[in-house]
């Protein structure tokens, strides 16, 4: 432990406000010479001292401040609130996120699945697989060909975190799944639903243009 200290902006449960939160003490843990050092941080909120947990990658750079922190405490920090999303979409990823702060990542990467699966299926696509429920999503245009392509590798990691291989879900690995799983749900439910209003709002401003035209002719 070193005696530099870092800040940063959370909302606290105490205050239920944005606050600035300072570091009371720090731990750095390494996870071996291939992995990072990871700090883990006890904050304090500098209105009314609640206390909150973070963890993120060290480092020896104060202007950095925290890298990608993760939190502990409070876990609605980390939670992934997009009011467009389906709510049941929302607690499937959630819950995959809060598996990956406790480092649960194989589960964090089955949680990924089931999102996808309750994508499909939110849109009435039934099918006995993923992979054919993917490729339907594709066929209606619901996903282009690129957010299928990283679905489908969604799909390989999900069953290979479902079913017992001896092998190990890396931390890299399932924070990848969990941002691509966010990816997908934000274009089928927020950029597309943005693009279609962008659109509309075009075509009536050009026929509200062209009426004007037509009466400034006669």
């Amino acid at each position: 432990m070193n005696d530099s200290s870092r800040s940063l902006v959370a909302n606290c449960p105490g205050c239920d406000l944005p606050v600035i939160a300072d570091e009371a003490v720090h731990v750095v843990f390494s996870e071996g010479p291939q992995g990072p050092d990871w700090r883990f941080s006890l904050l304090t909120c500098r209105e009314c001292t609640h206390p909150m947990v973070i963890y993120s990658e060290n480092s020896d750079d104060l202007t950095e401040g925290f890298i990608d922190p993760h939190w502990l405490y409070p876990l609605g920090e980390d939670e992934y609130q997009v009011d467009s999303i389906p709510g049941e979409l929302r607690r499937e990823i959630n819950e995959g996120k809060r598996c990956f702060v406790h480092g649960l990542y194989t589960a964090s990467v089955v949680m990924a699945g089931r999102t996808l699966e309750g994508l499909a299926l939110l849109h009435g696509v039934r099918e006995k697989t993923l992979v054919k429920s993917l490729e339907r999503l594709r066929e209606s245009g619901i996903l282009d060909g690129r957010l299928v392509d990283w679905a489908a590798q969604l799909r390989v990691m999900r069953n290979e975190a479902a079913h017992f291989q001896g092998t190990h879900v890396s931390r890299q690995d399932a924070a990848d799944v969990l941002a691509l799983t966010e990816a997908i749900l934000d274009y089928v439910y927020v950029f597309t639903k943005r693009f279609e209003e962008f659109t509309r709002r075009r075509q009536t401003d050009k026929k509200s243009q062209r009426s004007e035209g037509a009466k400034n002719e006669q």
